[in-house]
């Protein structure tokens, strides 16, 4: 029998930068982006700075709050976990922000 997993998400606020370059590793030049953002993992007392890279320029999202559904996948043959940035919406900033 499978159970069904519980949903969980991560607020991630965009600070609105980004990075953008081309990479041309493959041969065939492909533009991306850095995005810069922050997290409030569960847990940690305050929001965690980390970096988006992407390929996809309909990830790079006005400065705001985003609620980001955590997908498991499978990496290297071993369980891992992963924002699904497609499926972020966006929400309103919370009222408890440490100042």
């Amino acid at each position: 029998m499978h159970k069904l997993a519980p949903s969980y998400s991560v607020l991630v606020e965009y600070t609105g930068n980004a990075r953008s370059g081309v990479s041309t590793k493959s041969g065939t030049p492909k533009p991306f982006w850095i995005i810069e953002a922050f997290a409030q993992f569960p847990g940690e007392r305050y929001p965690q700075a980390f970096e988006i890279f992407t390929f996809d320029h309909a990830q790079v999202k006005p400065a705001g709050f985003f609620e980001i559904p955590v997908v498991f996948t499978r990496k290297d043959g071993r369980p891992a976990l992963d924002l699904d940035y497609a499926a972020a919406r966006p929400v309103t900033a919370p009222s408890n922000r440490a100042a």
